[in-house]
């Protein structure tokens, strides 16, 4: 949505899941297309990757089979090589674009055998201007604690078919903060836990009880954007997120 901002060409938009909302608040002109449609009136495509879904995945190989130039933009350093694995099968693009020095490097030593691009990442200019019209100030111990999650025993069993694969899921890593939370010395210090765009916003709903049993002030964020809740925050915490 960021990159679409920043250029001005015409674009076929295909979209789904978490995806749909951050693409309407942000470029709320836009036309968006179902897939097929969208590529009988394109000559490339430019995607990004997903870990349990095969949305993107599907794009390549019709494109592909097309003759369409295909084209990823890697914009995290976690688990390239999976985000490009289903059932068995490796589906690559034509190139991998990224958008930092770090994730250049990742690339290269995994993708040996498809150019790799480094490009300005507009996601962050976007985040640099944003955070500079907020002028933000670093020190302010009235703020409380954001709590990031992640569904992570969905990865854990997608990729290992065990959801305590790593030891722990986001459940009892979540609970195992709540319950230690006084070892960080802040007092009574409000938490705001996020869930994952594609989790519910049920699906914490337990934590009422340890708000109940250990007085802590919890809510339920998700309604801000990321930044806005971090700028609102004096830690972060949060696993593989």
């Amino acid at each position: 949505s960021s990159w679409l901002n920043h250029n001005n060409l015409l674009a076929n938009v295909v979209v789904d899941g978490p995806a749909k909302k951050i693409f309407k608040d942000k470029c709320p002109l836009l036309r968006f297309k179902k897939l097929d449609e969208a590529l009988i009136n394109c000559n490339w495509i430019l995607c990004g990757t997903s870990w349990g879904s095969s949305f993107e995945l599907e794009a390549i190989l019709k494109a592909r089979k097309m003759g369409i130039k295909t084209v990823v933009f890697l914009d995290h350093w976690v688990n390239y090589r999976e985000r490009f694995e289903r059932n068995g099968s490796i589906i690559l693009p034509d190139e991998i674009w990224v958008g930092d020095r770090r994730a250049e490097m990742i690339a290269k030593k995994i993708f040996k055998n498809i150019p790799i691009y480094l490009k300005a990442n507009p996601y962050f200019d976007d985040l640099y201007k944003l955070i500079n019209k907020k002028n933000i100030k670093k020190e302010n111990k009235s703020r409380g604690i954001l709590y990031v999650c992640e569904p992570i025993a969905d990865h854990a069993l997608s990729n290992y078919g065990d959801t305590m694969h790593w030891g722990y899921t986001e459940h009892t890593a979540l609970s195992y903060f709540l319950r230690n939370i006084s070892l960080l010395g802040l007092g009574n210090k409000s938490v705001t836990i996020r869930p994952h765009p594609s989790e519910s916003k049920h699906k914490y709903g337990w934590i009422k009880e340890i708000e109940e049993a250990k007085g802590i002030s919890i809510r339920f964020g998700g309604k801000k954007t990321l930044l806005e809740e971090i700028i609102d925050s004096s830690i972060i915490v949060g696993c593989e997120s």
